[in-house]
């Protein structure tokens, strides 16, 4: 892939990832050893629901968001690509800081997007934008095995099978709907 062929990519997509792992930056450092020197540039809250599963109890979390751009270091591993030496990204970082949360139930999101960040709205506007990946998470997790178990499916042809997937997404819907109207009572 050439550097024309990135550049028309970049101009038409747009990525919205979460971070697992630290990076190489260019210039030496690794993306979570400079996100934890930047500077708080808002405060939020946000609702938390209760979830069984993992025994966690409804509360309102505090979050602290810092926002910067950063350039990720190409891996040595892709250099025979000809791909540029890095990528500028922007980062995101909410971390919660309520008090009298134990330390493994605290949620801490590290985001990096192609989209531009130039205050804390648009920050916000991205950290808005990846929590409603949990309405999709939901979906298929009701869809396959934690629901109507839709992989387990021996149907005949494309057509049926694509009937009983619109018939159990109408029920599963409605099951999401009385969810949120269940968690949010006031609303």
């Amino acid at each position: 892939m050439n550097n024309l062929h990135l550049y028309q990519i970049k101009k038409k997509h747009h990525l919205l990832i979460r971070s697992r792992t630290t990076r190489n930056l260019w210039g030496g450092s690794d993306l979570y050893t400079v996100m934890k020197e930047l500077p708080v540039a808002g405060v939020y809250s946000i609702e938390v629901a209760s979830d069984k599963r993992q025994n966690r109890h409804k509360r309102t979390a505090q979050m602290a968001i810092s926002y910067g751009s950063f350039r990720i270091k190409l891996p040595t591993m892709l250099k025979k690509y000809n791909y540029p030496e890095y990528i500028t990204v922007q980062g995101v970082w909410a971390q919660e800081i309520t008090p009298d949360v134990d330390e493994k139930d605290l949620i801490n999101w590290k985001l990096l997007t192609t989209h531009s960040i130039n205050d804390v709205s648009g920050a916000l506007k991205m950290i808005k934008w990846y929590g409603a990946r949990w309405f999709i998470e939901q979906v298929f997790r009701l869809l396959k095995h934690q629901g109507f178990g839709i992989e387990d499916a021996q149907l005949e042809s494309g057509w049926a099978l694509r009937k009983l997937v619109l018939m159990q997404l109408s029920s599963l819907l409605k099951i999401l709907q009385m969810n949120i109207a269940y968690n949010n009572p006031e609303e």
